[in-house]
């Protein structure tokens, strides 16, 4: 049972780390395009 357990968490920890890496990426994208329209209005 604990084997069980213990490998459904790990499971449900990488999914978790996933998504996390996937918003950070976004969250990065965001960013950049917020600078990179800050820049051009600037240059505007």
């Amino acid at each position: 049972m604990q084997m069980i357990q213990e490998k459904k968490f790990q499971e449900f920890n990488s999914k978790l780390i996933e998504l996390y890496s996937l918003n950070q990426n976004r969250y990065s994208l965001l960013q950049g395009n917020i600078y990179k329209t800050y820049k051009f209005l600037k240059n505007y």
